[in-house]
């Protein structure tokens, strides 16, 4: 995907880039690496939007990933992908190490009773997050 390869790591001409909206783009898996990358080197984003990219199960694991290195999201938006219960467990996974995100929107993501759990689980880790919507389930 052109321009978010991670290589300036967001350093680059747009490194005071405060808020970005990449919804609706149909990224899907093939992207998902990409973003991986800008979530965990980037050092400015405060508010990203991802809904509605066909983010299913292994990309929601790998941008969970980034999630967890990220330092600076403090709002972010991942509805509407189907990450299921492995992206939400992965998800709360990344919760129990990020530390400044305090809003984060995985509605209709198909996520059912154990993917719900895991982000549950992971609260006793975070105390930053003061937002989670997950409505509409499976």
């Amino acid at each position: 995907v052109g321009g978010l390869d991670g290589g300036e790591g967001g350093r680059g001409e747009h490194s005071e880039l405060t808020s970005l909206d990449l919804s609706h783009n149909n990224f899907g898996e093939i992207s998902a690496a990409s973003i991986k990358s800008m979530l965990a080197e980037n050092s400015c984003l405060q508010q990203l939007d991802l809904s509605w990219n066909h983010f299913v199960r292994g990309a929601g694991v790998c941008i969970a990933e980034g999630l967890a290195e990220n330092v600076c999201i403090k709002e972010l938006n991942l509805s509407w992908n189907g990450f299921e219960d492995d992206g939400a467990a992965a998800v709360g996974k990344s919760l129990e190490t990020n530390t400044v995100l305090s809003s984060l929107d995985l509605s209709c993501n198909r996520i059912g009773p154990e993917g719900f759990l895991a982000l549950v689980r992971s609260f006793k880790h975070n105390d930053t997050l003061d937002i989670l919507r997950v409505g509409m389930g499976p």
